[in-house]
């Protein structure tokens, strides 16, 4: 029998900083001595469920990852995560990445133009190697554009759309000390602002235009195609990164190609009932499924 993931119970009085970063109603509260940021799930999204799901998949996947658990406070359902951050870090986000090396970045601009998944890989590439005592250089990985290579590639599995330039970042604990920032904020996918009656219908279609496949093929990333006035589709946005660092994309790709549907199905099986639908859970795996093949068949 499955064990359910606990559900956090955040004191009502909880609340002493709240951020400003993002659209959803969130804050800083103290979760046992440790700093940890409560996130409001919006009514009818499912974004709890997708946050929780994502973070687990990440661990199948050996992806470094913020730590969700489901959470409630006064009555409203949301996700808590602990700071990742220690006290002598600061987290840059992408955005002020940017903008050290090109001043005219319009930083403050959340989806702009100028935001290109070429300039983005130059300066994730330009902080280098991970150190060689680092976990992460023994399972293959060299460079921090490898382990990013993952998170683009990660996004592509979930069909997680909204890898904007405050959603990654990399932490400094001095000028020359730099580690790229765990993923997070990943409620954006699975389908999870569906309705159950989209999903069914779906799922039984034979129309290829309404199937779950077409849906999987239009997730869309906020990175700006050179050039034009596009963005690039998840999967087409891994397969240039591939292009540009073959060695790292494809540690994440032969990691993703372990992971078997039992896997990814108890992921789903541990959330309580009440918070996610079967609808939910049968159209999340298919497009996991579909999107898994979609992204080996870069590999291959």
């Amino acid at each position: 029998m499955t064990t359910e993931y606990l559900i956090v119970h955040v004191p009502t009085n909880a609340p002493n900083l709240p951020e400003s970063l993002g659209s959803k109603e969130k804050f800083w509260f103290d979760l046992g001595g440790k700093k940890a940021l409560f996130k409001r799930a919006r009514p009818g999204t499912g974004e709890d469920w997708a946050e929780k799901v994502a973070c687990e998949l990440c661990r199948l996947l050996g992806l470094p990852h913020a730590i969700y658990e489901l959470a409630t406070w006064r009555g409203r359902r949301g996700v808590v995560s602990e700071s990742f951050v220690e006290k002598d870090e600061a987290l840059i986000h992408g955005n002020e990445l940017l903008q050290a090396t090109d001043r005219g970045y319009p930083h403050e601009v959340l989806r702009p133009r100028e935001y290109r998944l070429r300039i983005v890989l130059k300066r994730i590439e330009a902080f280098g190697k991970i150190p060689d005592d680092s976990p992460l250089v023994t399972g293959g990985l060299r460079t921090w554009a490898d382990l990013f290579a993952g998170y683009l590639l990660f996004d592509a599995w979930i069909g997680n759309q909204d890898r904007h330039h405050e959603n990654w970042g990399g932490i400094f604990r001095s000028a020359t000390e730099f580690r790229l920032a765990p993923t997070f904020d990943h409620a954006s996918s699975l389908g999870r602002n569906e309705s159950d009656e989209v999903r069914a219908k779906r799922l039984a279609t034979k129309d290829e235009g309404y199937s779950v496949k077409a849906y999987a093929n239009r997730a869309m990333t906020p990175f700006f195609q050179a050039g034009t006035q596009q963005c690039w589709k998840t999967v087409d946005a891994f397969r240039f990164a591939e292009a540009q660092n073959p060695v790292g994309a494809r540690i994440w790709l032969k990691r993703l190609g372990r992971i078997g549907y039992e896997e990814m199905e108890g992921v789903f099986r541990a959330i309580p009932a009440p918070l996610i639908s079967e609808e939910g859970i049968q159209f999340a795996l298919k497009l996991l499924e579909i999107n898994q093949r979609r992204l080996m068949e870069v590999i291959e």
